[in-house]
């Protein structure tokens, strides 16, 4: 279906904490909707907090903050952070704390969905004290941008193929001062090699009784018992950054990937910056899919 439709897209996600990555770019693809944060991040067991940055280009805009906690006894509070209570506290472009609570809060996750909302640089600070180390995922949308873009990728290549990352904007309308760069993971290891490698501790991988029995099931158990057993990855990833300025080109630009030397899933994630022509604050959008290199 990927090959017949120029608009479909893979997504491909190796660990399942990710998924909530790929659900925000989901939502914006199928809704033109601008993503402007999406971002996965590590709460280490202790206090501390992050600081999450995302951007309203246009004025009287509608956005929608979601935030996810990979452990549903989590939960939203609008005071002090203690053991499964965090809080999450949304920094105006002043500098000010503002007084807006989420719509909703339940447990693992709180939702804002806001309204004409002050164009600007917004941030998002997540307060926590937690007894265990947990993971957090934090995606931004503003509806109704007048500018809407699009990552092209092929859907899949031959070994050794270069594709380009291609960023298209919709009605022709240029973005100025524009600049890209696409950060990618690869597969930095060769699969048969893998396979020949551990075939011994293969065959002690006990699988779950709905599992499918082939040597990549077995090779993804294994995988998950060193990550937790011995903090060693099996399946090693090559993370690569590509950047370029395009100030001054008019139409579609993109950029080249060369290194395509194994086989496996590329997972491409695109950062698009610029500054609206019309309202001329700064604009962003971010943008995923993956590639097959067979």
């Amino acid at each position: 279906m990927v090959k017949k439709n120029p608009k479909s897209r893979f997504y491909n996600s190796p660990n399942a904490y990710e998924m909530m990555l790929i659900f925000n770019q989901i939502l914006s693809d199928s809704s033109d909707i601008n993503l402007t944060m999406n971002s996965l991040k590590k709460y280490n067991a202790g206090s501390d907090y992050i600081l999450e940055p995302f951007g309203i280009t246009e004025d009287d805009n509608d956005a929608q903050l979601s935030i996810v906690w990979s452990d549903k006894k989590y939960k939203y509070t609008p005071g002090d952070p203690s053991a499964e209570n965090i809080n999450v506290t949304l920094i105006e472009p002043s500098g000010k704390p503002s007084s807006v609570r989420p719509d909703i809060a339940e447990d693992g996750y709180c939702i804002y969905n806001l309204h004409n909302v002050q164009p600007g640089d917004w941030k998002l600070l997540i307060q926590y004290s937690t007894r265990e180390a947990i993971g957090g995922t934090a995606g931004g949308f503003e509806f109704h941008t007048s500018i809407k873009t699009d990552l092209l990728l092929p859907a899949n290549i031959k070994n050794g193929e270069r594709f380009d990352i291609k960023i298209a904007s919709r009605d022709d309308r240029q973005i100025d001062e524009l600049s890209v760069k696409a950060n990618i993971s690869r597969p930095d290891y060769n699969i048969d090699e893998v396979l020949d490698r551990f075939a011994g501790e293969l065959n002690s991988v006990q699988l779950d009784n709905d599992a499918e029995n082939n040597q990549y099931t077995l090779l993804k158990k294994l995988r998950a018992r060193k990550l937790q057993d011995e903090s060693i990855d099996i399946l090693p990833l090559k993370h690569l950054t590509l950047t370029s300025d395009f100030s001054g080109v008019d139409g579609d630009c993109s950029l080249s990937m060369d290194d395509t030397g194994n086989t496996g899933a590329y997972n491409v994630n695109v950062e698009i910056r610029g500054v609206d022509p019309v309202t001329k604050r700064p604009f962003k959008s971010l943008k995923a899919g993956t590639v097959i290199v067979e």
